[in-house]
């Protein structure tokens, strides 16, 4: 029996009912199924009672032909779940095989008894089969002459309905022909009557298509009229819009002038940053120059005790000068800073006034433009509007005109022509009207924005002036706070160097330990690196091993193929002869009228003994199936032994330079030998601690044998030539 499965069922509904499946090459068919209640829980005992109590599987009968009693034979188990094929070796592996149902709602389970007599079995079998199929003598001659004289009978019969059907089929012509002439005659008179119907409609079609072209006429003059209208519309459309594009150019214009000014004023203030950074850069150049100077005098000169009290006097108010200039500085560029925040404070806020007043004004003359877009796009849909009301009006009581064709359509065109007539008038009144009031307003708005912009342009040139005089004023303050910070600069130089040498002692120090982190990380890289090799060997030789074993069954399956293919063609032999058989029997069941009786049983005779026939094959091809079965596993067994018979029965492990090794590889570090296999034991390796792991006592080496579960090995370590003996570890 196979190991016991760990894994727990997931929660299910079990179903009530199962199909239980007897399967052996001794019954007829094959198989024997029934559906039983299905016991919770399944176990292989409940399955064993099933088969004993039930009489239907004829289980007690299997057994003696085995020779065997049903409490000594082992019945094999397994579970079928549509395609998917389970074994059950355990209670675990039913249970588990109900909770996972995949295909099919009601499960299959199917009983196997041991192939132990097989071959004596198939053999025998194939005997009977042979002589069945021999004994064909003279019992089925006399019943072919049976057949025979009942196919005269049957023939004869045959002669005398075929001659009825040919008297009907006579009868059924002249019927046809008979019908063929009334319907005829039938369908010239309706063919005269539609002719008739559909000259007269022909002619009213033609009226009323006069009648149309008529009133299509009158429509031309209108529509024409409505063209002209639409015409002049559109040209009045065209000049305002023309009026409001030239406006809107003009309007752009003078923004580009403002726009034009205001990058003017920005270029003038770049140009003065740059020159106050130059002047800045002329200050820095002479400042380094002095500092040059003031170091070339220190190591020029010469330490004289004379001069030591004067110099140190000169080196206390030089300090107190530096101090106080330090402190004037520091106040005179907060002042600076201050006064400069302030001065951008204000040309911001000024700028921003500027740049709210110029944009309300812009947006009150959108607005107004937009409102007098506005309101003649409403004037000019409204005369959209109902122009189409009247066309509409036009056209529905041209609709009804026609619809009614009366004499009244001249009278009502005219009418219609009228009214538009003098609607359009009315129009042509009201647009000029209105023309006239937009070319007014539109030359207030010029009037009123080319003023707005000359403001605008004499309140930048008053600003500019203004921003060019604050600029002065602060290169002049530049220039002066320029030279008080002249004295910082040696100082703080000093401070730099000060940094700078104690950074470069921490990165020294920084860099001694990244370098011990480094041999470290190589240490373990050159290990990962071994091990990488090792698992790579490893790889290749199992992949060998897969090979050969595909390679094994690869010839296998041809063996199995080349069986199957002959006993297929041996039943499609057989099929053909039976297809022949059966083809004159149905033949001669077809014209049987009068012994129809006789002829089925002899047919379900036949058919008897066909089904013995082929349940024979079926019984061979089950048969060698299953010692084809036998065989394949008794290969597979001989080549797993030959393999294992190939694999060396003795491992040696040889650690060169052991001294240096031990040295190189530090705690926990190891040192892995090859995988090998030993006797039917795979993928065994060995691990050589030479400082231990984290687990060993301190000063104590290690060495671990890694081998499969359940392998039982016998081992000796050798040291130089001292050894402790061979041990074999007990699980």
């Amino acid at each position: 029996m196979a190991g016991r499965s760990n894994a727990r069922p997931p929660e299910r509904a079990l179903p009530s009912k199962f199909r239980l499946i007897v399967a052996d090459p001794a019954i007829s068919g094959g198989s024997i199924m029934q559906m039983l209640e299905l016991p919770v829980p399944l176990t292989m005992g409940k399955v064993a009672a099933l088969l004993e109590s039930k009489p239907a599987f004829r289980f007690q009968e299997l057994c003696e032909n085995r020779g065997v009693t049903s409490l000594d034979v082992q019945v094999r188990l397994q579970g079928l779940d549509g395609q998917r094929r389970c074994p059950l070796q355990t209670d675990e592996d039913i249970e588990v095989f109900l909770n996972n149902l995949q295909i099919s709602n009601i499960p299959v389970i199917e009983a196997q008894l041991p192939l132990e007599n097989s071959f004596a079995i198939a053999s025998e079998h194939h005997q009977r089969g042979v002589q069945a199929g021999r004994q064909r003598g003279r019992d089925p001659r006399d019943q072919i002459e049976e057949l025979e004289d009942a196919n005269f009978k049957l023939t004869r019969a045959t002669d005398r309905v075929e001659r009825r059907l040919a008297e009907l089929e006579r009868l059924i012509a002249t019927t046809d022909e008979r019908t063929e002439r009334t319907v005829g005659i039938a369908r010239r008179e309706m063919n005269e009557v539609l002719d008739k119907a559909v000259q007269e409609l022909n002619q009213k079609v033609a009226g009323l298509k006069e009648d149309d072209a008529a009133i299509l006429r009158d429509l031309d003059q209108v529509r024409q009229h409505s063209n002209s209208v639409q015409q002049l519309d559109a040209k009045h459309h065209k000049e305002i819009l023309d009026q409001l594009s030239t406006f809107a150019l003009r309007v752009d214009e003078q923004f580009d002038e403002v726009n034009g000014s205001l990058d003017k004023l920005q270029e003038e203030d770049q140009r003065l940053d740059t020159e106050a950074q130059a002047a800045r850069e002329d200050h820095r150049i002479q400042l380094d120059a002095h500092l040059d100077e003031l170091q070339r005098l220190e190591e020029a000169k010469v330490s004289v005790d004379m001069w030591q009290s004067e110099g140190n006097a000169m080196a206390e108010r030089i300090t107190k000068d530096v101090e106080a200039l330090k402190e004037q500085m520091k106040e005179e560029l907060m002042d600076l800073n201050t006064r400069f925040g302030n001065e951008c404070e204000l040309t911001t806020q000024r700028l921003e006034k500027e740049q709210s007043e110029r944009a309300e004004r812009d947006d009150l003359l959108d607005r107004t433009l937009q409102e007098t877009t506005s309101r003649l796009d409403a004037e000019l849909a409204r005369l959209n509007n109902d122009t189409q009301d009247k066309f509409k009006e036009a056209r529905e009581a041209l609709e009804e005109t026609r619809q009614s064709l009366s004499t009244a359509i001249d009278t009502q065109v005219t009418d219609l022509s009228d009214k538009t007539e003098k609607h359009f008038d009315q129009l042509e009144h009201t647009v000029e009207h209105k023309d006239e009031k937009i070319h007014t307003r539109v030359d207030e708005l010029t009037a009123k924005s080319e003023a707005t912009f000359q403001s605008i342009a004499e309140r930048m040139d008053a600003m500019v002036q203004e921003e060019r005089a604050r600029l002065g004023q602060l290169n002049q303050d530049l220039s002066e706070n320029t030279i008080k910070v002249r004295s910082d600069l040696h100082s703080a130089i000093e401070r730099v160097r000060t940094d700078y040498e104690e950074e470069a002692a921490r990165l020294d120090a920084d860099l001694g330990d990244l370098h011990m982190k480094y041999d470290v990380a190589k240490q373990e890289i050159n290990f990962f690196q071994s091990k990488l090799k090792e698992q790579r060997d490893w790889t290749e030789k199992c992949l060998a091993e897969s090979g050969a074993v595909t390679r094994a069954a690869a010839l296998e399956s041809q063996e199995g193929l080349a069986a199957t293919t002959k006993m297929l063609h041996a039943l499609r032999d057989d099929a053909v002869s039976f297809r022949e058989k059966m083809a004159k029997y149905i033949s001669i069941l077809q014209h049987s009228s009068d012994q129809q009786g006789e002829a089925l049983n002899s047919l379900e005779i036949h058919r008897t003994s066909m089904r013995a026939e082929l349940d024979a094959l079926t019984k061979d091809h089950q048969e060698y199936t299953g010692d084809m079965d036998s065989w394949a596993k008794d290969t597979n067994v001989q080549v797993e032994r030959l393999f294992r018979a190939l694999e060396p029965t003795k491992v040696e492990w040889r650690i060169e330079r052991a001294m240096q090794r031990t040295k190189e590889l530090k705690k926990p570090l190891a040192l892995k030998s090859s995988s090998f296999g030993i006797k039917g034991i795979g993928e065994g390796f060995m691990e050589f601690y030479p400082e231990g792991n984290n687990q060993s006592p301190e000063g104590k080496a290690v060495l671990r044998l890694y081998v499969p579960p359940q392998a039982h090995v016998r081992y000796q370590c050798w040291v130089g030539k001292d050894s402790d003996g061979a041990k074999e570890p007990r699980p």
